[in-house]
């Protein structure tokens, strides 16, 4: 129990989240947010995606740091990027040839003045810019020579020996190398890996293996296969920091089919740490089996940090899933879950076991995460208490600690309720952790609805909208009950009347009241209920006064012909002359009176009776199926093909969706209430010709709309050749010369009836 009490917690799977969707389309949340680690070109890889993700680290340069380490610390990385990025070739050429721009310009760059300073850096860090920016020209995309005219290779190849006889003439070794990197790029672009590859060999087979020597091993990498390429986009991952995003990406493309050769080239155990981490990131990648041997190699890896973020990423994928259908399944998944925590706690222990651990305590927090997958709350909450931590890792503890607490809730209070979203609130550690207060609501609204608490199950999650889309008796009693206390006894219910109801709560559950029996047509009710709010609110609220009510509500016939046909609609204002009640401004109230003298005239024996069933008829036709009115009863405006006209039979199943209005669950729409009055206006003994034929063409819309509102968009052709087109027919003979005749007409054709 207290296992499956875990998953029901964990998973927030209570109801499907309604408000919030976080980590750009990742649907789970995620509470293992520790800082890992202080090396940058780590912590940007937290996100990263194979084959997806195109990730640049702007936190550092490594190119730009390495020209300062050559040229001398006194350089800035600032002047470094505005000489090498941001200045013309032109400009750069003047500088090495004109000492006068050299002095202008020097006063306010600290590379300049090593210029001035040094002749030799100048003239060849000069021409080795002017050449590396032509290089970069032939380097957007691989073009091979033998694709290009022969004006093209002929410049290519102009260009790689001009940068040959460079080199070659170089005095400066870091130039030297500088030149023997472009030529590695150029000829990647340009005449293929083989000459990649030559070119490697003969500016780097010798000297240091530095930064740049990296940059260049990734291109060779780049035109290699199997072992070779892997271990050297290992290599790159390891010494070059700020190209650790694309070596991942070309590692995951050039994978190895002996994972062992591409291992056994790795010369130090930093690069084989790398390469466990690297193939951990890749798709299929075995999180867990690497972090186990990148922790073997060096328990204080920067890499085993990122790695343990990414494990807990993934559990957290699993564990905090939305939705219904994944928490279905998942109990097939329990003995494979276990495992892995099984198995990741046995890693942590040993890992918490070192003697000279630089980071502990996030070790300890990882431990206390695992015990709350686990299900053992106490003990998270134990390993998560704030005196066990830094200041610096005491958010990370508490908002773990926090979710420990909502995960071992069995019920849900009134005092814990306050408690809890009080510290919520207040907590300084959890402001702006907006996934943090989304799980809350989870919970909460889980806790509530079980226990029978709507309103609150509702209000927590800011889904007032939602619980107006689908009123019930018991969501209704359980908001009246909320709003209806002598006195809001706690911080929790005084926040959902304030923040999520606002002002004129009692009015605004009065209008509810009114609108849950306006939608079931029990009028005399509706009307009390409607009158009983304050003449201030009816005169101010927007809901009460929407303007989706009005007078064409029971007139203006709004189909499909009439929109893609441009049919002119017709005058409908000869009604408003012979029922003048009809015309007047609309309120919930003042509707709700005119459908109950409308119905009270349909139903009895007086002379235009079948008029006035008609015209109930089409007022709930337009507020159901044709939709064009909807809103004015039915609180969404964005869930089109669904009306406020419910069937209520079947009302246990819309309560059990007290998460507002999905797209995955049936509405109900009963066309019945509509059709009994075009029946009783067919009945009607003074009902002439046209007007029956009008209450037929009525009918046949009506019944249209069922398949439409019951979403069965599939068969909505076929049953109106099947069943319905008769009803078309017979409205059209009898439309036979009158005005309407062309809209019937039209009407059979766009529904292919005929």
């Amino acid at each position: 129990m207290r296992y499956f009490l875990t998953l029901l917690c964990l998973f927030g799977l209570y109801q499907r989240p309604q408000l919030c969707y976080f980590d750009d389309g990742d649907y789970h949340f995620r509470f293992f947010e520790p800082r890992v680690s202080t090396d940058l070109g780590v912590r940007y890889l937290l996100d990263y995606e194979p084959r997806l993700w195109r990730g640049r680290n702007e936190n550092f340069n490594h190119n730009l740091s390495d020209w300062q380490q050559q040229i001398g610390q006194e350089v800035t990385i600032t002047d470094l990027e505005q000489l090498i990025y941001q200045t013309p070739v032109e400009t750069i050429y003047k500088y090495g040839r004109d000492r006068r721009s050299l002095e202008l310009a020097a006063a306010g760059n600290s590379v300049l003045q090593a210029w001035q300073k040094d002749r030799q850096l100048k003239k060849e860090m000069a021409d080795y810019l002017c050449f590396a920016k032509e290089a970069a020209l032939h380097t957007g995309q691989k073009t091979y020579s033998w694709d290009l005219n022969e004006k093209e290779r002929k410049k290519q190849t102009r260009l790689l020996t001009t940068g040959e006889e460079a080199a070659d003439n170089a005095r400066l070794d870091f130039i030297r190398q500088r030149y023997g990197f472009q030529l590695v790029r150029l000829a990647f672009y340009t005449l293929g890996p083989k000459s990649c590859a030559e070119y490697f060999d003969r500016y780097f087979a010798q000297g240091p293996k530095n930064y740049i020597y990296y940059r260049a091993l990734e291109y060779k990498a780049g035109g290699e296969e199997g072992a070779k390429a892997s271990h050297g986009f290992a290599a790159v991952f390891t010494h070059c920091a700020d190209r650790r995003a694309s070596s991942l990406n070309s590692f995951a493309q050039k994978l190895a089919a002996n994972w062992e050769e591409g291992l056994a080239l790795c010369e130090t155990e930093e690069e084989k740490a790398a390469f466990y981490s690297m193939r951990a990131l890749v798709h299929g990648g075995n999180i867990s089996k690497e972090l186990e041997r990148v922790l073997k190699i060096n328990p204080n890896s920067p890499l085993a940090e990122l790695l343990l973020s990414r494990l807990f990423e993934h559990l957290e994928g699993k564990a905090f899933k939305y939705g219904y259908n994944e928490y279905k399944n998942y109990p097939e998944m329990q003995a494979q879950h276990r495992q892995e925590l099984a198995s990741l706690e046995k890693q942590l222990e040993q890992q918490l076991a070192q003697p000279n651990l630089d980071r502990p305590q996030l070790w300890q927090l990882a431990m206390a995460y695992i015990q709350l997958f686990g299900g053992n709350f106490d003990e998270a909450m134990r390993l998560t208490s704030k005196e066990n931590y830094s200041d610096q890792m005491q958010a990370e503890a508490a908002r773990i600690h926090f979710v420990a607490q909502l995960a071992s809730l069995e019920t849900l209070d009134m005092g814990a309720a306050a408690q809890l979203w009080k510290e919520l609130e207040r907590n300084p550690f959890f402001k702006d952790q907006y996934q943090l207060k989304q799980f809350t609501q989870e919970v909460f609204a889980g806790k509530f609805y079980k226990q029978g608490d709507y309103a609150r199950a509702f209000l927590v999650q800011n889904n007032l909208r939602a619980a107006k889309d689908q009123l019930s008796a018991p969501l209704l009693r359980s908001f009246e009950q909320l709003v209806n206390k002598a006195r809001w006894s706690n911080y929790f219910d005084n926040y959902l009347l304030e923040k999520r109801i606002g002002e004129n709560a009692v009015d605004q559950i009065k209008e509810m009241r009114g609108v849950y029996h306006l939608q079931r047509f029990e009028l005399d009710k509706a009307i009390s209920a409607l009158s009983s709010c304050s003449k201030a609110f009816q005169a101010s609220s927007p809901s009460f006064n929407s303007s989706y009510l009005d007078k064409s509500i029971f007139s203006s016939k709004i189909n499909p012909a009439a929109y893609y046909f441009d049919i002119e609609q017709q005058n409908i204002y000869r009604m408003y002359e012979e029922h003048a009640f009809l015309a007047q401004d609309y309120n919930l109230l003042s509707f709700a009176k005119t459908l109950k003298k409308l119905k009270e005239k349909a139903e009895s024996n007086i002379p235009q009776r079948g008029e006035y069933a008609y015209i109930l008829a089409q007022a709930l036709y337009n507020i159901g199926p044709a939709g064009w009115h909807r809103p004015a009863i039915y609180y969404s405006s964005d869930n089109g093909g669904h009306s406020a006209w419910y069937d209520f039979g079947k009302e246990e199943k819309l309560a059990k969706s007290f998460a507002g209005a999905s797209w995955e669950r049936q509405r109900y729409y009963n066309p019945d209430l509509a059709i009994k009055y075009v029946e009783i206006g067919l009945k009607a003994a003074d009902i002439n010709d046209e007007l029956a034929a009008q209450l037929n063409y009525l009918g046949a819309q009506i019944e249209l709309s069922r398949p439409h509102i019951l979403g069965h968009y599939w068969d909505w052709e076929d049953n109106v050749k099947k069943s319905k087109h008769k009803d078309y027919l017979k409205a059209l003979k009898q439309y036979k010369g009158t005005s309407f005749e062309r809209e019937v007409l039209n009407e059979c054709y766009y529904y292919r009836a005929l």
